[in-house]
């Protein structure tokens, strides 16, 4: 054991709903990026496979070209998002947390009231859950932190 110990009662959680935008362009980004390769080929005469090859080519070229400017159209979105969903991440108090017990920080969510009221005046409800990556946001007397999850050896919810 590192002996080093981390007290705190809260854990910084992202919107849901921006978390879940952010999976969705990385997931079309990465998909985009990977482009097309044409299955189509070509039997016959040496003049018209060559043809063909080359005609596929210019179509694949110009078919992954487009695919790669709207893969850098959404990771500029992506960018865009995941500085509003950190810009918006909040600390919640452990108590507010479900399955804060389990050592896995994609499985811990809370639902919370937001700042903003609607139209009747109550305070809607939104869901905060955590990223899924290695870091965690940590917070106690108002200090936050960020440690590495996968570096904590065991930790105890009091």
């Amino acid at each position: 054991m590192s002996g080093i110990e981390h007290h705190f009662d809260k854990i910084v959680l992202f919107n849901s709903v921006g978390v879940r935008n952010l999976q969705a362009l990385a997931k079309s980004a990465s998909q985009k990026s990977a482009g097309i390769a044409s299955p189509i080929g070509a039997i016959g005469s040496f003049e018209w496979v060559a043809k063909v090859m080359v005609a596929n080519m210019v179509v694949e070229h110009l078919a992954n070209k487009a695919l790669q400017a709207a893969a850098n159209a959404d990771m500029d979105k992506y960018q865009r998002v995941l500085k509003a969903v950190r810009t918006n991440a909040i600390a919640i108090p452990l108590s507010k947390i479900e399955n804060v017990h389990l050592p896995i920080p994609a499985s811990w969510h809370a639902q919370i009231a937001g700042p903003e009221p609607d139209e009747n005046g109550a305070r809607r409800m939104a869901s905060y859950i955590h990223t899924g990556d290695q870091f965690v946001g940590i917070e106690r007397n108002g200090e936050r932190r960020t440690i590495i999850w996968d570096k904590v050896e065991e930790y105890d919810v009091a």
